[in-house]
Parts: C-alpha cells; sequence; structure tokens
C-alpha cells in the first residue's frame, strides 16, 4: 500500500509572498470556490522606488485561465501577446483570455495592480461568457457590458478597500453563491 502524505491548504486569506519582495502576493480560494477561482494576485511595486527596466517587465507562460485586472495606480504596457511583439497600453480594469502563447507587460513606473485568476470554466459558469471568446486577447472592461453590469459592486468595493488582503476577501465573499 501506498501512504499519501497529505498537506493543509492555508486559509484563503492567508496571505503568501511570491518572491522574497513584499511587492507581490498570491491568494488561494477556499474548496467551495476552487471550481471557478483559481487564485488572487497582487503586485506593488510603489515602495521600491524607480526600478530598472529589467524588473519592470512581467512574463507569464502560455495558461488555460482567465483573468480580470484592475490597475489601480500606475500604467502599463502590453509587449508580447498571440505571440506577437505588440504596444499596447493596458486599460485600467480588463478581462484577459485564455493565452497560447506566452505573455509579457511593462509596467511603466511604480505600479499596484490586484487581479483574480478563473478556472476555465469559471468564467462561464460564473458570468455566462465563454473563454474562447477571449482567446489571446486583452479586453477593456466596458467593451464587455454584461461583465461590466455584473462586476460593478465587485469593482466598487475593490476600490474602496483599505488594502489588497481587504480586495481578496471581498472578492471572495461576492462570489460566494
Amino acid at each position: 500500500a501506498v501512504a499519501l502524505k497529505l498537506q493543509a491548504r492555508p486559509h484563503p486569506t492567508t496571505v503568501r509572498a511570491m518572491s522574497a519582495s513584499p511587492a507581490a502576493a498570491l491568494w488561494m480560494p477556499d474548496a467551495e470556490l476552487a471550481p471557478c477561482l483559481r487564485a488572487g494576485v497582487m503586485r506593488d511595486t510603489r515602495a521600491l522606488g524607480e526600478l530598472p527596466l529589467a524588473q519592470r517587465i512581467n512574463r507569464f507562460p502560455a495558461h488555460p485561465y482567465c483573468g480580470i485586472t484592475w490597475l489601480l495606480e500606475g500604467d502599463g504596457v502590453l509587449t508580447r501577446c498571440g505571440g506577437q511583439d505588440c504596444q499596447r497600453r493596458l486599460p485600467r480594469v480588463f478581462l484577459s483570455g485564455p493565452q497560447r502563447h506566452p505573455v509579457q507587460s511593462l509596467n511603466l513606473g511604480p505600479l499596484h495592480s490586484f487581479f483574480l485568476v478563473f478556472q476555465p470554466a469559471g468564467l462561464a459558469r460564473l458570468f455566462g461568457l465563454e473563454p474562447e471568446h477571449y482567446r489571446d486577447r486583452h479586453v477593456a472592461l466596458d467593451e464587455v457590458p454584461e461583465l461590466a453590469r455584473a462586476l460593478q459592486p465587485l469593482h466598487e468595493r475593490i476600490l474602496a478597500a483599505p488594502d489588497d488582503a481587504a480586495r481578496w476577501r471581498a472578492s471572495l465573499d461576492w462570489l460566494r453563491p
């Protein structure tokens, strides 16, 4: 017989640093929301001063997930998308679909962002949107009116929250059935 060693998952409101820097955090949902929500992520470089170019580049691998990102402070530019170089300013709030190719963006200076990562079927289950329609795309939330309307209460909570942990808790509370 094979013995399995099970490890407890961290509590959903526990912040786990993604690196030695306090500039990033990753939150994992509890079992109730995990079928729809993959994670919450925060990146905040405001306290780090003006970073060199190499430290302002964000790289994401190809993935099946959809995400909603809030650029709370600062600006970013999409520099690699759909397998090609591009130069597109990122909207304040946007929907990202599944990506067949790695994606790269550049922070134009200090940046504070918060984003929710949804399981492939989560977008359809929660909002009635087909992820494949957003494949290899980054779309301003106002270009998806049905999602913008559905997210308005959450959007208000995200903007009013005093910190990122509160944003994560507000997201979980709002997404619960």
